[in-house]
């Protein structure tokens, strides 16, 4: 927060927790190893060229993704309904379209592989 926040309270600096999306955005496209495995590129943890996988899910279609998984386990399993429908995408929409456009642009240079591979879209940065 000290690198991003120039001016930050003290209180901001020990709790941490108001730390914005264009701070964390900016760390981790400075950050040569990316925070943690949440944040590195699917491409890097999963080496989807080098292992053989048999199906690649992903959380935007985890329900049908899961439910096929299982169906080739047992007929009678199914993957629990989620709670709620994601408003994930509003959110991510929302906040790309805040951070300055560099920015933007290193975010994409970082996962860029996970878009090809993935078949994300890049218009969602």
């Amino acid at each position: 927060m000290k690198t991003y926040r120039p001016n930050a309270s003290a209180a901001a600096l020990e709790n941490g927790d108001d730390v914005s999306f264009e701070e964390f955005a900016s760390y981790v496209a400075d950050t040569q190893m990316r925070p943690n495995e949440h944040w590195r590129a699917a491409a890097e943890l999963c080496r989807p060229c080098a292992v053989p996988y048999d199906v690649i899910g992903k959380y935007e279609t985890l329900q049908p993704d899961a439910d096929f998984v299982l169906s080739h386990v047992s007929r009678s399993l199914r993957f629990p309904a989620l709670p709620k429908p994601s408003n994930t995408n509003a959110n991510v929409r929302q906040n790309m379209d805040a951070l300055p456009p560099l920015l933007l642009e290193r975010l994409k240079q970082i996962y860029e592989a996970d878009f090809r591979l993935f078949d994300y879209q890049p218009d969602l940065l």
